[in-house]
């Protein structure tokens, strides 16, 4: 029905452009609507929280 794929798509967004990590990222939706992204997306998106995490660690060590 799109709910898990939606919502995987606005997470990811929120943490690529807002610089939200996965956990924040899920509490400000969540709190807006209803999500349940499935077990598969939310691995996807976990690893998409740690890359960005080593990014941002990389950028503030220069």
């Amino acid at each position: 029905m799109g709910l898990s794929r939606s919502a995987t798509l606005v997470l990811a967004y929120l943490m690529i452009h807002e610089n939200l990590t996965l956990v924040e990222a899920l509490k400000s939706v969540d709190s807006h609507r209803g999500i349940c992204p499935n077990t598969g997306f939310l691995s996807q998106l976990r690893a998409l929280d740690i890359k960005l995490n080593k990014e941002k660690r990389a950028v503030s060590a220069f």
